[in-house]
């Protein structure tokens, strides 16, 4: 599967909290993405269960389903995370701004 580069703006939600979410790249099954924010410890465990509201080009918001692969910060104490996620059962509309982009 393709990722494509992207630069679209999110909003990942883990145990009733939001942080702002920077997406970096896609493809139909898949993302990475920076938060600019250090979660709780609780997500960092592999397969955590998480959802991303993404706001597409046209303005459009789309809540995706995901489950985190990885994480990682640069240091210790970096105030910017990046995650791999997987995104389970992605719906149509997503699915068309991909195969679109």
């Amino acid at each position: 599967m393709i990722k494509l580069p992207v630069c679209l703006e999110g909003e990942l939600i883990f145990s009733d909290v939001s942080y702002a979410a920077f997406i970096e790249n896609i493809s139909e099954d898949g993302m990475y993405l920076s938060i600019a924010h250090i979660m709780t410890e609780d997500h960092t465990r592999p397969k955590t269960r998480l959802f991303l509201k993404i706001r597409l080009p046209s303005g459009e918001r789309i809540l995706l389903n995901c489950r985190e692969q990885w994480s990682e910060r640069n240091t210790p104490h970096s105030l910017i995370e990046r995650i791999g996620m997987e995104i389970l059962n992605p719906p149509v509309k997503f699915i068309q701004f991909i195969e679109n982009t």
